[in-house]
């Protein structure tokens, strides 16, 4: 499978995942992952001069996400930083910049209540894969043993 590079943010390659939600077959809102399978959200915030915000994301959080128990916006901000790039001619040509996240424009962001919801039949089946993984995964064992310490203390 060909993977699809979209960012280089700290000298890491960033690779499309999935499309959550595009705009005339733009994506703008979509889960990217780089070689190490970390999770990435990103958000266009500008389709005309190729403007993003970028999150790095844990697995929970897009367990959360597609399952519609965050809002979307809410994804974003309880990250510590954000990458904003602004696209180049290529991929190494574009302008990165970290930043905290308290510098991140609200305006920028999906409404504050809004939150996924799975409207397309690719998009199920992508949700169907990613839980299949998630509930495989060491971090969801680890969550579920901190919920049983907790619940039966």
């Amino acid at each position: 499978m060909n993977k699809e590079l979209c960012f280089i943010l700290d000298n890491k390659n960033i690779y499309l995942d999935h499309i959550l939600v595009d705009y005339e077959y733009v994506p703008i809102f979509f889960l990217c992952k780089d070689d190490e399978c970390q999770y990435y959200l990103a958000l266009c915030t500008d389709i005309e001069n190729g403007e993003y915000i970028v999150v790095k994301i844990s697995l929970l959080s897009v367990y959360n996400l597609l399952h519609g128990n965050i809002a979307m916006r809410d994804v974003i901000l309880n990250q510590k930083i954000f990458w904003k790039v602004v696209s180049g001619d290529e991929i190494k040509n574009d302008i990165v910049n970290e930043y905290p996240i308290d510098y991140i424009n609200h305006q920028d962001l999906p409404e504050k209540d809004a939150k996924f919801k799975i409207l397309q039949k690719h998009i199920k089946e992508y949700v169907q894969k990613f839980d299949k993984e998630f509930f495989a995964s060491e971090q969801y064992d680890k969550e579920k043993s901190i919920k049983f310490r907790r619940y039966n203390m």
